[in-house]
């Protein structure tokens, strides 16, 4: 593309390349295996120079804090999270699932975010003080992805699911599962209103290899 400069030399890029707010700026966020973190502007001009190697895990997603910074979740299990002079700071969690899921969101209602984990079995939900919300254990394997949807009426709700069990759950700030849940399917969910009816419609595969569809009222 006309403009495009990425000068820099790094490792296995397998991550898509992600587009983050930080410290007031539209950035790229480029990550390798190895943990190099680049962050670019968007003709690929390094911008910040991060301080330390850290490599995000595979399920976590980059979040912009209210100050700017940027945090997420690495494979080791600790709390990242990178300030405008590419300092890093680090709170280590020890999570045993490298394949854990990570999401920065309010899951308690108080407008405040929160962070979210999957663990294995386990859904946990802490403050940004650490102090624990909820823990939920399922019976099965949840994936590590973790999906934020915002409902019809502006409610917002934490969808995780498992293949082993060919289910997922919509879950309310509390931890406690929206009415009528969990349901058939287990792949990453769309969320779209198909028949202009007032109601959000919720599509995904299973691993039974049917197409499910829903209406959230």
């Amino acid at each position: 593309l006309p403009g495009w400069n990425f000068q820099h030399s790094m490792g296995l890029v397998s991550d898509p390349v992600r587009a983050v707010k930080f410290n007031g700026k539209e950035m790229l966020f480029i990550n390798d295996r190895e943990g190099e973190v680049i962050l670019t502007n968007r003709f690929g001009e390094q911008s910040v120079i991060v301080n330390k190697k850290v490599t995000p895990a595979l399920n976590t997603g980059i979040y912009s804090t209210p100050l700017g910074n940027l945090i997420f979740s690495d494979v080791t299990g600790s709390i990242n999270e990178i300030h405008p002079d590419g300092n890093v700071q680090s709170v280590t969690l020890e999570l045993s699932d490298p394949d854990h899921g990570f999401l920065y969101a309010d899951a308690d209602g108080d407008g405040s975010s929160d962070f979210v984990f999957i663990n294995g079995k386990e859904l946990t939900a802490y403050t940004s003080q650490l102090a624990l919300i909820y823990r939920k254990e399922f019976d099965s394997e949840l994936e590590g992805g973790i999906n934020l949807i915002g409902l019809h009426n502006h409610e917002k709700v934490l969808a995780v699911r498992s293949v082993e069990s060919n289910q997922i759950w919509l879950l309310k700030p509390d931890g406690s599962a929206y009415p009528g849940f969990p349901v058939k399917g287990c792949t990453p969910p769309a969320i779209d209103e198909l028949n202009l009816d007032g109601n959000k419609n919720l599509i995904l595969g299973g691993n039974d290899k049917l197409v499910y569809g829903y209406s959230l009222k």
